[in-house]
C-alpha cells in the first residue's frame, strides 16, 4: 500500500526494519521503503543501511536500493555501504555485483552505475573481492562502454582482477 499511495509516512516499515533480523521479512520490508518515491523513504534507506541492528537488514536494504529509481541519491547510499570495512565483505560483493545486473536490466542508469562500479576497480583501500565483483559486474552491465575497461583489467598485476576479467568477458553479451 505504501508503494501504490506513495506515502511519505514510511516510519511503520523503516522501525520493523530497523530491528528485523529475518532476511525474507528484511527483504520485503526492503523492497517497500526502496520503492516509496519520496525524499523521506530516500532517507528512511540510510538511516535502515546505518543503524540497523541486524546486518541482514541493512543487506537487504542496499539491495534493493540497487534496482530502485532513486538515481543519484541511491549511489550515495550505495556507495557509503560498499565502502564500509565493517559491512559483511560478501554482502558488498553481492551488491556490487547486482549494481551491474541493474544497469543492464535498465533500472540503473548506464554512465552512473558503470561510474560506480570504475571507482571500486579503482579503488585500492577496498579489498581485491570487491574490486573483482565490480569487474565481473561490468561484463554483466553488457554495457559496449565496459569492454575497453575489462580489456584493462587483463594486464592488471592483481591475478584475481585478471581471473574476473575473463569471468567478466564471458558474461559479457553482445
Amino acid at each position: 500500500a505504501l508503494i501504490a499511495i506513495g506515502t511519505p509516512s514510511v516510519e511503520p516499515a523503516m522501525n520493523r526494519l530497523m530491528r528485523e533480523a529475518d532476511l525474507a521479512t528484511a527483504l520485503q520490508l526492503a523492497a517497500v521503503l526502496a520503492r516509496v518515491h519520496s525524499m523521506a523513504a530516500v532517507a528512511a534507506c540510510r538511516e535502515v543501511i546505518e543503524k540497523a541492528q541486524h546486518p541482514a537488514a541493512r543487506y537487504a536494504m542496499v539491495i534493493n536500493l540497487t534496482a530502485s529509481s532513486h538515481g543519484e541519491a541511491a549511489l550515495g547510499i550505495i556507495r557509503d555501504y560498499l565502502t564500509d570495512a565493517h559491512q559483511d565483505e560478501r554482502a558488498r560483493a553481492a551488491v556490487v555485483t547486482a549494481l551491474g545486473q541493474a544497469v543492464k536490466s535498465k533500472t540503473l542508469n548506464a554512465d552512473q552505475g558503470l561510474g560506480l562500479l570504475l571507482e571500486i576497480v579503482a579503488d585500492p583501500r577496498l579489498s581485491p573481492v570487491l574490486r573483482q565483483a565490480a569487474v565481473l559486474a561490468l561484463g554483466i552491465s553488457n554495457q559496449p562502454s565496459a569492454v575497453r575497461h575489462i580489456l584493462n583489467a587483463l594486464g592488471d598485476k592483481d591475478e584475481g582482477i585478471r581471473l574476473a576479467a575473463v569471468g567478466a568477458l564471458a558474461k559479457f553479451t553482445p
